[in-house]
């Protein structure tokens, strides 16, 4: 089943959902997935053993498999259905997307997926990248930076619509990091390691990407990947069209680790802070 679209004119709220799962039942099924096995001769399943435990202890397997919580996971799988990135889902494609989302938690090799899902390889890693993309085309719906005003304008609209996102009334509104991960290292013709690759934190190649996370929870910001040693923390926050020029346009601030030290637009520790400040950074 081919992925249609996303370039539509329908609001992506009003597409009919055709499968939804509740929390409970995507925790069932994701566990399911690995603990619900044939039973040897005289003893219990997994499944058996794991449906004694506690909600939080099977909360917990369930993380340790997809690394969301259930109730996230089924925000995404309604969310590839609001906007049409999936056509229709059923049961079975719940297990495929279950699948898709432990294969990008943990990367397993193909023999142990084969072992673990009862799939062969070839089938699974189709089913497997089919899915991977259609999780990939959310990034550009659901990571978006919020919408202000200019800072010296008022806001147009009645204080019970304001959306907490858009309270023009704070300073600082999300953390600003980059993570470096791992690449291929591929040949370079005259030295041992290409220097815009080579991360320094990684002693490896790789590749940088610069994440902003509201203070009030939720990913608003995404940049990159760029090559890990083409620019630092601070360069990368600097470029043009980055983040520094979003925040001047709306004139807010950010909250940064040392490496932002000397960027107006970014408030690192400082010893001079109050304990609640320091506590808040």
């Amino acid at each position: 089943m081919d992925a249609p679209s996303l370039d539509s004119d329908d609001d992506p709220l009003e597409v009919f959902i055709t499968h939804s799962v509740l929390s409970d039942e995507m925790l069932m099924e994701g566990l399911k997935l690995f603990f619900d096995k044939n039973a040897t001769k005289g003893k219990k399943s997994k499944m058996d053993r794991v449906m004694f435990q506690s909600k939080a202890k099977q909360v917990q397997l369930f993380v340790e498999k997809y690394n969301l919580h259930p109730s996230t996971l089924c925000t995404v799988y309604e969310d590839l259905q609001r906007t049409q990135a999936v056509e229709r889902c059923t049961v079975l494609d719940l297990r495929y997307f279950l699948i898709a989302m432990n294969f990008l938690n943990s990367y397993p090799k193909q023999h142990t997926l084969e072992s673990d899902f009862d799939y062969s390889r070839g089938y699974i890693g189709r089913i497997i990248w089919r899915w991977v993309t259609r999780i990939a085309s959310l990034e550009s719906l659901k990571i978006v930076f919020p919408q202000y005003g200019p800072p010296s304008v008022p806001p147009a609209y009645d204080d019970h619509e304001r959306d907490l996102r858009d309270d023009d009334t704070r300073e600082w509104i999300l953390t600003v990091d980059c993570i470096h991960y791992w690449v291929r290292k591929d040949a370079h013709p005259l030295l041992d390691h290409d220097p815009d690759k080579f991360s320094f934190k990684w002693n490896h190649d790789g590749r940088t990407v610069e994440f902003g996370i509201a203070l009030d929870g939720g990913l608003i910001w995404k940049q990159g990947p760029d090559g890990a040693g083409v620019t630092n923390d601070l360069g990368t926050f600097r470029k043009p069209n980055g983040l520094k020029e979003q925040l001047q346009k709306v004139g807010k601030l950010a909250i940064g680790d040392r490496g932002y030290r000397g960027e107006e637009y970014i408030s690192v520790y400082n010893s001079l802070d109050s304990k609640a400040l320091k506590m808040f950074k």
